[in-house]
């Protein structure tokens, strides 16, 4: 079995002119909505089940938005972390990661980080908020630098002032510069 995610941004609510059809779909109702598609496929790769997700807030459907573990997607559409099981493609869970905006996803130990434009936040399996980290500005570099890496007892960050920051992987500051 294989997954595509897509940004189907063209997606339109009760529309029959949608270059996309989808056996489900999880909309929050939003008036400014990210539109992430999800298509599960078999080994000659016809579509076996399909779901679209929407919510408030920007998503790429980009790698790094998404990943699984064991029979559980956790994908990133708007500002919340979506867990899917599979292969039912049914929402189990949608818990809020960011004010805004979610970027990447990270697998970290037993726990789950996502970078958002303004939180860090991690995860449980299960999808329970354990902590989230906010900086002085948003987590975005200018300098084209990547603004977040995963170490293995820590995490660097850099925000859109060019601050650094370490934090341990509870969420706690260790040291900040800039």
């Amino acid at each position: 079995m294989e997954l595509e995610i897509i940004d189907d941004g063209s997606y339109s609510r009760n529309s029959t002119d949608n270059k996309y059809s989808y056996k489900n779909v999880y909309d929050d109702k939003s008036d400014y909505p990210s539109k992430i598609g999800v298509f599960l496929k078999d080994d000659i790769g016809e579509v076996i089940n399909s779901v679209i997700i929407i919510n408030y807030g920007f998503s790429s459907g980009l790698p790094g938005s998404w990943m699984t573990v064991g029979d559980i997607l956790f994908v990133l559409v708007g500002n919340r972390l979506y867990r899917v099981k599979l292969p039912e493609l049914t929402v189990l869970t949608s818990s809020v990661a960011d004010d805004s905006a979610t970027f990447e996803i990270f697998k970290v130990d037993n726990r789950i980080v996502v970078h958002g434009e303004q939180e860090i936040t991690c995860f449980d399996l299960d999808g329970n908020k354990l902590w989230s980290f906010t900086g002085e500005d948003i987590f975005v570099s200018v300098e084209g630098s990547n603004p977040i890496e995963i170490m293995d007892k820590y995490i660097k960050l850099i925000d859109f002032n060019n601050r650094r920051y370490v934090i341990d992987l509870d969420g706690k500051l260790i040291s900040s510069s800039g």
